[in-house]
């Protein structure tokens, strides 16, 4: 019993972290870019980096986001997703805490430049971006499209037309 046990752990343990793996083709549109990484084998998102290039000097240049203000951050990497497949830019806990987010996020499977994106900065101080740090990550899903078909009125549920913490904290 105790090998079948060994076996069973060591099969467990091999799928832990099995994720459905699909090739994007990417293209480094600007020089310096860094190709998205997966901070862990358990990573549900990859990070993007901020593409921002130097300086005359050399020196690697930074954006400063005042508060209450959005910026648009490069990346310096375009995508090509596969048909049916959408990335979704989300928060990085890090900088999410800094009370810094990502607005808008979803990259369609058609299109066809540079990801870019939009952090605000909902804080009272300023926040600094620099060249090659990790800005938010991004999610691929694949994704269906819905075919909304009339009715002339809902069916009932437990829920029914409750909404907005209408189940509890």
């Amino acid at each position: 019993m105790l090998g079948i046990m060994k076996k069973l752990k060591s099969w467990i343990l091999s799928f832990q972290y099995h994720f459905l793996e699909i090739e994007v083709p990417y293209v480094v549109v600007r020089e310096g870019a860094k190709v998205p990484t997966y901070a862990t084998p358990g990573a549900c998102g990859c990070d993007l980096y901020a593409c921002l290039g130097e300086d005359i000097l050399g020196n690697k240049c930074c954006m400063i986001i005042r508060p209450g203000q959005k910026i648009i951050i490069p990346t310096g990497i375009g995508v090509e997703s596969p048909l049916g497949w959408s990335f979704q830019f989300l928060d990085r806990s890090s900088v999410a805490n800094e009370d810094v987010h990502v607005v808008g996020g979803f990259i369609d499977c058609d299109y066809r430049n540079e990801l870019s994106v939009i952090l605000r900065n909902n804080s009272k101080h300023d926040y600094v971006v620099r060249d090659g740090e990790r800005i938010c990550q991004v999610a691929i899903y694949h994704l269906a499209h819905a075919i909304f078909v009339p009715k002339a009125s809902f069916s009932e549920t437990k829920r029914g037309t409750g909404g907005f913490g209408s189940t509890g904290k």
